[in-house]
């Protein structure tokens, strides 16, 4: 599937280089995140935790949308955010 009409990979990017792969079992944190809505390029959010000292602002380069295919990359780790008739796909 693809989202928005186009063939190539787009860029993601990381939050913080703060936290390990190792440490994250014991991550704890808090997103503020958008209220849902259909607009694909439209994201903003905010990543508090004490492990990261001030909070981290998101934007869509840091959004994973349902039905990504990821690729150059062996693993990911994230957080879901909104799901079922929340996802911006299905508000599509």
């Amino acid at each position: 599937m693809n989202l928005d009409g186009e063939t190539n990979l787009k860029d993601r990017e990381l939050i913080t280089n703060n936290v390990k792969d190792n440490l994250l079992i014991k991550f704890e944190g808090t997103i503020e995140a958008d209220k849902p809505n259909p607009n694909l390029d439209v994201w903003e959010g905010l990543l508090k935790s004490r492990d990261l000292g001030k909070p981290k602002p998101c934007s869509p380069k840091n959004l994973l949308l349902r039905g990504t295919t990821l690729k150059n990359t062996p693993y990911c780790f994230g957080v879901c955010i909104y799901v079922g008739n929340q996802t911006k796909i299905m508000m599509n």
